[in-house]
């Protein structure tokens, strides 16, 4: 043989194989010189007739004078991927003379596979639902024509692992990192991957998976190797109204709250992400602006937040009504996934419809104050001062803070009737800051300013913060104090009537309210400030008022931290106060408003001095006759 290996790749198509003469020299030019012949055949190897190259059995004709005698063999194609395989031919004498010595006769013939496989994962994308279990991952082999029984003749594996996405591993799914076997023809390997299934509603999250060739045979090319599990949450969400009822009385507090709760999932987070939700108000027997102010509003609930309040803004008049009801809905949530139910509610608004006498005892005087008492039988103490149109009155002054009313005719015009109302508001405070910050609030337009700067919505500054509403201004200064002082400036209306004809009219006017967080120290002062922390006391009156006895008479006695200005009145007792809310009232006047419920003893007014002793030059002006306000606080800034 001319040799006895032959390297071949599978698709070459054929190899030649050749019988030479060796001996004599190579120089010779004619080592032969005769004819002959031999016999050339096949024998399978590992490599196998008919699958793997055509079986050959020829004789090789060498002529006078050859030195080489070929023939081709066929090797034949296919689409399997196979390890090296081998099969040999052999020469043989065929009668051969017998001077001729036939060596080497055999030779081996090795066939390299030169097909390509494609091995990768089946899928690029996975989706899932959260609560489906597992999800199975494969890999397969991609054969060139897609459809071979046995596209790779020997076993080989794979690795396979996950990685992090936004979902993440022990939380959302089971990390794995493994290998896929295959065996000898296997087409498909694969392994189930485990999801997570909570009570969280998330969005939808993903991680990946990757194949590596962990000692892949180098004809094999891995493709796909990466691949993403996307996980969308089976968890369903429900959010509503916290009650489909709400009640409040007209005038007990500014506005009523309303909740919107996430009822399932349940837990510290049951949300994970932000969504958000239309909250509605519309009228049915309220009237928007007149009964309430609209609250409409998105309500976006943060991450894990369970929980998100909207205040919806009662308005306070002077006028008996019958209840009425404001409708509050909410919309679809942003996310399809949450549902809102209870969506619908009410707010059933209730009034106080007066049976007692609103006071005003020669249709002079006003503005009405209104301050808490500690007595069993009451909380509230009622009384009128009488003003002065076009000047300034200061209703509270402390270390820190003083607060101005400016007060004007209401506007009547009608001869019989004298009303002065307040119509501006005046605050001058200290800010955290050390400087003095001046708040006004005006009737005409309900307006508010910082420092002269009209204020469109809210200001918050080194302690203070004015927000204004369509009809009213909420008020927080620091006040020197741990506790912050809140206040309100209502912008409201009321009706009087002629004592001569018995026919009402309407007015307008601010109405100030302490609401919370009154602590000024005991000094305090002012047509208000001044019963702030100090003793009242309230007991029964055994005398008899304009000649007769009556059970609801009460003698009430302010004691100041001077003894010597102690001083007693007589107080009627009403189921309401001046702003309706439904509680006892002490009801009282002063000796410059006219005598209500005053008797000749005792006969002492109901504030410190006369009311011009509460006098101001102007709006933010702190200095009168009982003024306790810090000069040094605002001085210099």
């Amino acid at each position: 043989m001319e040799r006895t290996l032959y390297q071949v790749s599978e698709g070459v198509g054929y190899l030649q194989v050749c019988a030479v003469v060796i001996r004599p020299d190579e120089n010779t030019d004619c080592p032969i010189g005769f004819a002959f012949e031999v016999e050339l055949s096949t024998i399978n190897g590992s490599a196998v007739q008919i699958m793997d190259y055509v079986s050959l059995d020829t004789t090789l004709q060498f002529a006078e004078c050859d030195r080489m005698s070929c023939e081709n063999i066929t090797i034949n194609e296919d689409e399997t991927l196979e390890n090296i395989e081998a099969f040999f031919v052999t020469l043989e004498r065929n009668g051969l003379d017998s001077s001729i010595t036939l060596n080497p006769t055999r030779a081996e013939i090795e066939i390299r596979d030169d097909d390509g496989p494609v091995v990768g994962l089946e899928e690029t994308f996975y989706t899932t639902a959260e609560g489906v279990g597992t999800v199975e991952v494969c890999a397969v082999v991609y054969s060139p024509n897609g459809n071979l029984a046995c596209p790779i003749d020997f076993a080989f594996s794979v690795e396979l692992l996950t990685t992090d996405g936004d979902a993440v591993s022990t939380m959302d799914y089971d990390s794995i990192t493994t290998t896929l076997p295959f065996g000898r023809c296997d087409t498909r390997s694969c392994v189930d991957v485990l999801i997570t299934d909570d009570d969280v509603l998330e969005d939808t999250e993903s991680f990946f998976v990757s194949l590596l060739r962990n000692g892949l045979d180098s004809r094999i090319t891995l493709d796909p190797t990466q691949g993403e599990i996307e996980i969308i949450d089976s968890d369903d969400a429900v959010i509503g109204l916290e009650r489909t009822l709400y009640s409040i009385q007209e005038g007990s507090a500014p506005a009523v709250e309303v909740c919107i709760v996430v009822y399932r999932p349940t837990g510290i987070c049951p949300i994970p992400f932000p969504f958000s939700v239309m909250f509605s108000t519309s009228d049915l027997t309220a009237v928007v602006d007149n009964d309430y102010l609209d609250a409409d509003t998105i309500q976006i609930f943060g991450a894990c937040a369970t929980r998100r309040c909207i205040f919806v803004p009662i308005v306070d008049d002077s006028i008996g009504e019958p209840d009425e009801l404001v409708s509050i809905s909410l919309g679809d949530p942003s996310d399809s996934r949450i549902t809102a139910s209870p969506r619908q509610g009410l707010i059933n608004i209730t009034d106080m419809i007066m049976e007692t006498e609103f006071v005003n005892d020669t249709v002079t005087g006003d503005p009405l104050m209104t301050v808490p008492v500690a007595f069993p039988d009451t909380s509230t103490l009622c009384y009128e001062v009488h003003g002065e149109s076009d000047k300034f009155f200061n209703l509270i002054s402390d270390n820190c803070v003083s607060v101005n009313a400016h007060y004007a005719r209401s506007g009547i015009n009608n001869p019989n009737i004298t009303l002065n109302v307040i119509d501006a508001v005046g605050i001058r405070a200290v800010s955290n800051n050390g400087s003095c910050v001046n708040i006004g609030v005006d009737l005409e337009g309900c307006t508010a300013s910082i420092n002269g700067v009209d204020l469109s919505s809210m200001y918050r500054e080194n302690g203070i913060v004015v927000r204004k509403y369509s009809s009213r201004v909420r008020i927080t200064v620091p006040n020197c104090e741990d506790t912050d002082l809140v206040m309100w400036v209502f912008c409201t209306g009321g009706r009087t009537e002629d004592p001569y004809t018995w026919e009402y009219f309407s007015f307008n006017f601010l109405r100030f309210v302490v609401m919370r967080g009154i602590n000024l120290r005991e000094e305090s002062h002012g047509l208000l400030g001044q019963f702030w922390n100090i003793e009242i006391e309230v007991g029964e009156h055994t005398d008899t008022f304009n000649g007769a006895s009556r059970s609801d008479d009460y003698t009430v006695t302010v004691h100041p931290n001077d003894p010597n200005k102690i001083r007693s009145f007589v107080a009627l007792v009403s189921s309401v106060t001046w702003e309706f809310e439904k509680k006892p009232c002490l009801y009282v006047g002063n000796s410059q408003a006219g005598p209500l419920g005053e008797d000749v003893t005792p006969n002492e007014s109901v504030i410190e001095g006369t009311y011009k002793d509460y006098m101001v030059d102007s709006m933010f002006s702190p200095n009168f006759k009982f003024a306790h306000i810090d000069q040094d606080n605002c001085m210099a800034k």
